[in-house]
């Protein structure tokens, strides 16, 4: 199986320009009487309010894979027990981004302030290169079993009980995944049930 995500990207260009009433307020600009000013007029005059802003913003290209493998069998030991067994390996690769305009924080790495300041500063920003696409190292060891079994304690009743192991997606390697928040990519999700 696999899933493949991808967010192909896009821009948008978002510019606010605002036109106070405070310049065209009356009689006097410098006293202002309240309820009188228009922002219509203070457009016309070309006076705007000094906190006007226009940018670009760019929406990332970024793909992920999420490939997972299943085995499973199931054995019925003795008329009463019946054990599932299975195994689960999965792959994560780090999300990768078109132009590699992607960062992410080494919290091992040795700051580059360091030498300045006379003592080891942990953690640097990261910034993507072609040599370094993906915002983590992919892992190859997620192998996660499964085991399950039913056991008959009457005739009509069953006791059911299952272990196994979850490793969660992490869609964009940044921040909490739905439902579950995980410490680093890669890391394990124990469930009992």
């Amino acid at each position: 199986m696999d899933v493949w995500g991808r967010i192909d990207g896009g821009h948008f260009a978002n510019t606010t320009l605002q036109f106070q009433t405070t310049s065209t307020a009356g009689p006097d600009p410098q006293q202002a009487t309240p309820d009188t000013g228009n922002g219509f007029a203070s457009f016309l005059l070309g006076v705007g309010s000094g906190t006007d802003q226009t940018g670009f913003n760019k929406f990332p290209a970024t793909d992920k894979h999420l490939l997972g493998w299943y085995v499973q069998d199931t054995w019925k030991t003795t008329s009463k027990l019946t054990l599932t067994l299975g195994l689960r390996y999965e792959i994560q690769t780090a999300p990768t981004e078109r132009h590699n305009a992607q960062q992410y924080f080494n919290f091992t790495a040795t700051n580059p302030i360091s030498s300045s300041v006379g003592f080891n500063v942990p953690g640097e920003l990261v910034f993507n290169s072609s040599s370094n696409r993906g915002v983590y190292q992919t892992s190859h060891t997620n192998f996660a079993p499964r085991i399950g079994a039913a056991y008959q304690l009457r005739n009509k009743l069953v006791l059911r009980g299952g272990y196994g192991v979850f490793f969660v997606p992490s869609y964009y390697g940044q921040g909490r995944t739905s439902a579950f928040h995980r410490a680093r990519p890669g890391s394990r999700l124990l469930m009992a049930v």
